[in-house]
């Protein structure tokens, strides 16, 4: 466990740090741990707005907040990339599975490649609660963690380098930014991938 000290922060958010890089997990666990917690399976209906909360997540972790119309252009493809690994169907070379909290505000996709053995977690939220304290907390987990204040966002980084086993990337879009969405609304304020790699056999 990675985060005792910061779970009161963002409980779903620290849920997904600290069974994701639990370096003896696996993908069925960490799912298995985040349905015992309250979280419910995505079913096919809900895949596509799973998709673009994921996508939301990930393109506040990806790019750069800037002029209003190319946002949506690189929106679409962040909702297309994650729509792949939502519908994708489990198999013995690919896990995947979509979750969502009990309050709907975040959604994570547990996904593992049999190639390399790459397990790792990418998650959205629209609770922002504790996200500050939460990114602090993820900046100080490694030697050179970090935080950075981009202007109309905020990052968070625990990894040290390539070979570094734990990888956290927290993000998080700010409240007076998001009237340049106001054309079409965010859905998710909030991106988070995490992953333990290499992982052990």
């Amino acid at each position: 466990m990675i985060l005792p000290a910061a779970a009161a922060a963002n409980a779903e958010l620290s849920e997904v740090i600290v069974h994701c890089t639990d370096p003896k997990a696996e993908a069925a666990s960490i799912t298995e741990s985040l349905s015992a917690a309250g979280w419910t399976t995505v079913v096919p209906d809900d895949f596509e707005r799973a998709a673009r909360h994921l996508g939301d997540g990930g393109f506040l972790l990806t790019q750069t907040v800037e002029e209003p119309q190319a946002l949506m252009q690189l929106r679409e493809a962040e909702f297309r990339k994650a729509l792949s690994r939502v519908k994708r169907k489990t198999s013995d070379y690919f896990y995947s599975a979509t979750l969502q909290s009990a309050d709907l505000a975040t959604v994570v996709n547990v996904h593992w490649k049999r190639q390399g053995n790459r397990l790792q977690c990418s998650a959205a939220t629209a609770d922002r609660t504790g996200i500050e304290e939460l990114g602090a907390h993820i900046a100080s987990l490694t030697s050179k963690g970090r935080a950075s204040d981009t202007g109309p966002s905020l990052h968070y980084v625990a990894a040290t380098g390539k070979d570094d086993p734990l990888r956290v990337w927290l993000s998080a879009v700010k409240d007076e930014t998001t009237a340049v969405f106001s054309a079409a609304p965010l859905l998710a304020t909030v991106g988070l991938f995490a992953e333990y790699f290499p992982r052990r056999d």
